[in-house]
């Protein structure tokens, strides 16, 4: 018989689950890649590679990056990501109160246009041959501006699975999307244990 629940220990509990506010490695052992996804990600040789973008392209003077996004994912709340979706989370992750970890290197851009509903164009002040791995980062993972003010104790992203309980000081528990845009997990249910 197959099982469908994973199991998995930790030595501390987070102190929150937004992996866009904060510099514990904890909450992106727990949120990142389950709970939240990136325009881009690193593939397990180290290239980038696309997530919630489809492709991309660098202007010649490697100022203008401009994203083709994906148009049928959608936040585990059902609401759509889209272009806007994209630009409101870079803005929040750069903004010099956000307490983003990577907000300093975020303040590279200069400014973010959504050309069309799943086009993203972000323009530097100058280019950067590390600004997609910067992307590549929990810090930037997209987030809804419909639930971003409560994403430390209730988080919504694009993942494939969704928040379904905190058990302050034993577990946080997480359960597959049926909804998800990409491939469905064979796990069902993530069980994330705090143990000393």
């Amino acid at each position: 018989m197959a099982k469908d629940t994973l199991n998995i220990a930790l030595q501390m509990e987070p102190p929150a689950l937004d992996v866009t506010s904060g510099a514990a490695t904890i909450i992106d052992d727990v949120s990142y890649g389950t709970l939240f996804e990136g325009l881009v990600r690193l593939s397990a040789n180290g290239q980038i590679e696309g997530w919630l973008a489809k492709n991309w392209t660098v202007s010649p003077d490697g100022k203008v990056y401009l994203f083709n996004l994906k148009d049928k994912v959608t936040f585990s709340d059902g609401r759509a990501f889209n272009a806007a979706t994209a630009a409101y989370s870079l803005n929040r992750a750069r903004d010099i109160h956000s307490g983003n970890v990577q907000q300093e290197a975020l303040s590279i851009i200069d400014r973010i246009e959504t050309p069309s509903p799943f086009q993203l164009q972000i323009i530097l002040k100058k280019a950067d041959s590390f600004f997609l791995t910067l992307l590549s980062l929990p810090d930037c993972a997209m987030v809804s501006p419909f639930s971003a003010k409560n994403l430390a104790i209730s988080p919504v992203g694009t993942g494939a699975f969704r928040f379904q309980e905190w058990q302050h000081g034993k577990r946080i528990q997480l359960i597959a999307r049926s909804d998800y845009w990409g491939k469905k997990p064979a796990i069902k249910t993530l069980n994330f244990f705090f143990i000393s």
